[in-house]
């Protein structure tokens, strides 16, 4: 998932993950359901945040934008912007479906 930069929240965004089954933030084994502007995720140099969401760290990946899934459980995300900015209202602020990567 890619947040591009200034994301329409003035005061933060968080990316959570949850379970399909329970609708409750997912157990996982680093204990983290996840990641916002206020946990230090690491920004590109176009100022976007790169989530990667996968059973493993993958090699080359901060740890601070990755949320671990677990194998054969089902999962959804939200991504939320507090503090919402016109940009968020006139749907201005361009965000994309979540893509698989390989």
């Amino acid at each position: 998932m890619i947040i591009p930069p200034n994301p329409p929240a003035k005061i933060f965004w968080p990316a959570a993950l949850y379970d399909v089954n329970t609708r409750t933030p997912i157990i996982n084994s680093v204990n983290r359901a996840a990641v916002s502007s206020g946990t230090g995720v690491v920004e590109n140099d176009d100022g976007s945040v790169t989530i990667h969401f996968s059973p493993e760290l993958s090699k080359g990946v901060d740890k601070q934008d990755w949320l671990q899934t677990n194998v054969g459980e089902s999962w959804f995300t939200y991504l939320r912007f507090y503090g919402p900015t016109e940009a968020y209202f006139d749907e201005t602020y361009p965000l994309e479906n979540i893509k698989r990567v390989k």
